[in-house]
């Protein structure tokens, strides 16, 4: 993760919906914790894509 710019709930959001006890970790922290180069918009604005690079992709999701 060191490095990379990286996207997610924000911890305003998390609280906004009463989950920062519910959660394991914040992800906005844990991100940032990582290395990431964390990166948002304003609270609850329209999803959005970065790029670490031209040929680079982190997978995210349930599915991973």
């Amino acid at each position: 993760m060191q490095t990379r710019k990286v996207t997610g709930f924000t911890n305003t959001e998390e609280g906004g919906v009463q989950l920062t006890d519910v959660v394991p970790f914040l992800v906005e922290d844990e991100l940032k914790n990582l290395g990431g180069h964390y990166s948002k918009i304003g609270v609850w604005e329209l999803a959005r894509a970065i790029s670490s690079g031209p040929t680079e992709a982190i997978p995210a999701g349930p599915e991973t």
